[in-house]
């Protein structure tokens, strides 16, 4: 049995330490906040809560490898209450809505009806995404894969241009923006559509306490204000100077910012690719959270509103996309509702707020500044809130850099484009005989899904490794001891 020291305690660092106890080694986490969960949070401003993270969970479907990775480290069980909307996003355009509803079918059907111009597209485009269900395992669709395949060059923003009606340009544009490669839009649009993509209730801060309390539950030791400072083969240093040993390490962190500041050397060369390819974009966001005096649902998922031209150039954005959490009761007092707007930056973008967040007073004026403006967009859409929402909460690229210290700010890693197949990459750091990197920045885009899979990829990593070395040693033994045979017996 080998002792894991994993440095972070987010998805990725609870992950790598229930699959170690699963395979029987010694593990303990230390995490620098005074809480454990990583960008799986939340918060409370006063009487309201607000959510951080799952705007939708992959891994709903229990027909899916992915659930079953979500019920081993307890994200998931016959016990969590799933939450079904009834559509992931909307999209408006002259008066003319489509949603992307959870009958895909029905999604065709709405398609037609708006732009039948445009059937011949529209049915090619259903079923390269029912051909991605049954490709990437999300549950239902045809097996097809060679529906799907035809799209793999395209971006998002290419795949809007072969629609003639406005209306469907703009909702395959923002959802995910332009440059992304078309076959993300397609995962996750099969994944809601086959049940796979749901939120479980309580949000992600009750989400991040089942991991921990199932990380426990197997024994596994957790340390949170514990900040490693520096790290390599065999002990960890704490901030304070005292040290822990073991036989492995597991860092969590962003690579590139751990690399330098945590351990000394180089990234792994996969990893180091990623970063170097102009291809991959690092993105991150700025969100507003405010309260209604009103529990009614307004819409389902996200609704996408187009930014007038006197905010978009202030706000650096065409549109915006509003959450509503209606459905969740324990988030704002009887009779009012949570919403949150969010709205996409590049890394440019993100590196200005990261910049201004070092002019306290002036970080705060542009956070006022967006809270104003996020009001006046909802009270367009809605005017009979106007004047009726309370502002409750701004976060932005440096509130992210501050929290994860990722370097701009990213809560997710790589943005990919067309032409481009994301996978799991190896985490073994160079030059180092047992430290590891774990974390969504292994895999684009990131997200929780690979979070926890990179974790259980290092577990069984270090298992495999002890294994190795328990059959090595074996046969060592077995081999000293037939030397040791008397002549003749």
């Amino acid at each position: 049995m080998a002792k894991i020291i994993i440095v972070g305690a987010g998805v990725a660092g609870l992950s790598a330490g229930i699959y170690s106890r699963l395979f029987g080694h010694e593990t303990v986490i230390f995490e620098k906040h005074h809480i454990a969960g990583g960008n799986l949070s939340g918060w409370r401003r006063g009487d309201y809560y607000i959510d951080n993270c799952i705007h939708w969970l992959t891994g709903t479907n229990e027909t899916t490898s992915t659930y079953r990775m979500w019920k081993d480290t307890g994200m998931l069980s016959d016990g969590v209450d799933i939450f079904k909307p009834d559509s992931l996003y909307t999209a408006e355009l002259d008066g003319q809505s489509l949603s992307l509803c959870r009958d895909i079918n029905k999604l065709e059907e709405d398609m037609i009806g708006i732009s039948p111009e445009d059937e011949k597209e529209i049915r090619s485009f259903i079923e390269a995404i029912k051909a991605a269900q049954k490709l990437l395992d999300l549950g239902g669709g045809i097996n097809k894969p060679y529906k799907l395949l035809k799209y793999f060059p395209l971006t998002t923003g290419q795949l809007a241009e072969r629609f003639k009606h406005p209306l469907i340009k703009r909702f395959i544009r923002c959802f995910i923006g332009d440059k992304f490669g078309v076959v993300a839009m397609f995962a996750a649009v099969g994944s809601f559509c086959s049940g796979n993509a749901d939120i479980p209730y309580g949000g992600s801060f009750a989400a991040a306490q089942r991991l921990i309390d199932r990380y426990k539950e197997l024994g596994g030791k957790l340390y949170t204000g514990r900040e490693v400072v520096k790290a390599e083969d065999g002990r960890v240093v704490f901030s304070d100077g005292s040290e822990e040993t073991g036989d492995y390490i597991v860092i969590t962190a962003e690579p590139k910012s751990a690399i330098g500041k945590i351990l000394d050397g180089k990234l792994p060369r996969a990893v180091a690719k990623r970063y170097e390819d102009k291809r991959l974009l690092r993105f991150s966001s700025v969100q507003c959270a405010f309260a209604i005096d009103d529990d009614r649902k307004l819409f389902d998922g996200d609704l996408i509103v187009y930014v007038p031209e006197e905010y978009a150039k202030e706000l650096g954005v065409e549109h915006v996309a509003f959450r509503s959490y209606y459905y969740e009761k324990g988030f704002a007092p009887e009779g009012q509702s949570v919403y949150q707007c969010m709205m996409f930056c590049g890394e440019k973008t993100a590196r200005e707020y990261i910049s201004l967040g070092a002019d306290r007073e002036a970080y705060a004026e542009k956070k006022r500044r967006i809270s104003e403006i996020v009001a006046k967009l909802f009270e367009g859409r809605f005017p009979e809130f106007s004047g009726r929402i309370k502002i409750l909460d701004v976060w932005t690229p440096s509130t992210y850099r501050r929290y994860t210290d990722s370097e701009t700010g990213s809560y997710m890693s790589f943005l990919f484009p067309g032409k481009y197949i994301p996978v799991h990459v190896s985490g073994k750091a160079p030059g180092y005989r047992g430290i590891f990197f774990a974390g969504q920045w292994l895999c684009p885009p990131g997200g929780l899904p690979n979070a926890a899979k990179s974790g259980k990829l290092a577990a069984e990593k270090i298992n495999a490794t002890e294994a190795r070395a328990a059959r090595g040693v074996s046969r060592r033994v077995k081999r000293n001891e037939t030397k040791k045979l008397p002549a003749g017996n």
